[in-house]
Parts: C-alpha cells; sequence; structure tokens
C-alpha cells in the first residue's frame, strides 16, 4: 500500500519535479537537488574509469541525473527506474532518441533486477520513502556486479526530535491539505545507515550537503548553506540536513 501511496502522490509532480533542473536554485530545496547531482556526477567520473559502464537510478523521476551522465559520457549506458508510472512515461517521451537511456517502473523493494550486473546503483532522495531498505540494499546488492558502487542520499536529523515533531503536528493543523505519511522523506542518522549496510557494503565515503533545516521562513539562505559547505568539506558534522552516502559492494563469502 505504501508503494502505491508513493506512486499516487509523484505521479502528480512530475513537472514541479522537472522544473527544480531547469533553472537557477533559488531556495534551498531546489539547491538541495542541483548540489546533490553534482556531487554525484563528481563521484561517478572520478570512481568509475571503464569505457563501457552500466548504470541504476532508482528513483530516477524524470532522468535529469543520468541523462546528463550520458551526454557527458556517450559509451555509458543507464537505467532509470521509477514507482511513478508518469515519471516513466515523461522519460520515455523526452528522452526516446538517446539510445543509451532506458526507463522502467519498478519497485527495487519487491525484488532484485533482473537486467544483469550493473556498475554502479543510485538511489536520490529515495532512501526515506523506502517501507524497508534493509531488503533494498539486498535486491541492490544482488544488482551489482562485484565492487560495484552503490551512491545514495539521506535526510539527517538536523533539529532534536521534540522540535522536529512538534513542528510537524503544528503544521498539520494549519495545512489544508494533509500529506500522507507514507510520502514524508523519512530521516535517517548515518550510524543506522552503516548497521544495515553491514555485510554486504563498504562504506567508501560521505559527503555532507544543504546545511540548513527545512523549516519555513529560512529556505532562501543559500550563501549560509554554501558558506558552511566550504567551510567543513567533507566532514559529517550536526549542522547538515543531507548526505551522500558512497558504498562498494563486498565479495560473496
Amino acid at each position: 500500500m505504501e508503494t502505491k501511496t508513493i506512486a499516487r502522490f509523484y505521479d502528480n509532480k512530475v513537472e514541479a519535479w522537472d522544473a527544480n533542473y531547469t533553472g537557477n536554485a533559488d531556495d534551498i530545496g531546489q539547491y538541495e537537488i542541483l548540489r546533490r547531482r553534482e556531487l554525484v556526477l563528481e563521484i561517478l567520473f572520478d570512481r568509475l574509469h571503464n569505457h563501457e559502464t552500466l548504470l541504476l537510478d532508482i528513483g530516477c523521476g524524470t532522468g535529469r541525473v543520468i541523462s546528463e551522465l550520458i551526454v557527458r559520457r556517450p559509451t555509458w549506458q543507464a537505467i532509470g527506474l521509477d514507482l511513478s508510472g508518469e515519471m516513466i512515461d515523461f522519460c520515455q517521451r523526452t528522452y526516446y532518441e538517446q539510445p543509451n537511456l532506458k526507463f522502467f517502473q519498478y519497485d527495487i523493494s519487491q525484488a532484485p533486477l533482473p537486467l544483469g550486473a550493473a556498475d554502479a546503483a543510485l538511489a536520490l532522495g529515495v532512501w526515506g520513502h523506502l517501507p524497508d531498505p534493509e531488503r533494498a540494499i539486498e535486491h541492490l546488492y544482488d544488482s551489482l556486479r562485484p565492487n560495484g558502487l552503490l551512491i545514495f542520499s539521506i535526510n539527517k536529523p538536523s533539529l532534536p526530535r521534540a522540535l522536529t515533531v512538534g513542528y510537524r503536528a503544528v503544521r498539520e493543523l494549519f495545512k489544508a491539505e494533509h500529506r500522507h505519511r507514507a510520502t514524508r522523506n523519512k530521516s535517517y542518522r548515518l550510524a543506522h545507515v552503516i548497521e544495515s549496510l553491514s555485510g554486504r557494503f563498504t562504506l567508501l565515503e560521505t559527503r555532507d550537503y544543504c546545511y540548513l533545516p527545512y523549516l519555513p521562513g529560512i529556505r532562501r539562505f543559500l550563501r549560509f548553506s554554501k558558506f558552511m559547505e566550504r567551510r567543513l568539506g567533507k566532514r559529517p558534522t550536526p549542522f547538515s540536513s543531507a548526505m551522500l552516502i558512497v558504498a562498494q559492494k563486498q565479495p560473496a563469502l
């Protein structure tokens, strides 16, 4: 039921989601999406040097990340997967002239991909939507070649739990259209994620970004977020609200 609710929610967000990639970042939410793409491209180009590379993008949305990858690495191939049929329809219409891009509606929580071993899998902005992250990790492990990369983002708890719960309660009181609990992108602490990866993936690096919590009135303070990222670099801190995680598939025992 949860995955169907998430799919319906994003079926109605196609144009709004795609707009995040087509202009200048004018609030912290849009900046996070663009900054995340920039960091992912940097990591992939730094770590993958094969002439022919197969990538999976779990929760590909409107395909903006992997389409940019293929433009810059035309010998690579990428497969975009999403719960939302409307998102996949948009991708198939938009990128039909790019033979190295393929898109399918798929739920990684249900089963491994029957598509052969990939060199890297991306899961950007989707980890908090997974009803069973541990099961998804198992399926992603089976979908990657030996030493394949898993690159995903998580939302971090950037406020004390009591303040977060209180803020959500007040927001729900005054919000006309209530958001279903299943569509909220849950937050995770790094220690919890490392524990979930244990036995299947080795943590290679993390990268904090987006140094502001998602609260009304501060979404446009981009300069502060950029300043904090420059000063703190790659070190994990309690000040950021988003983290990119890079892990490598461990060999089978």
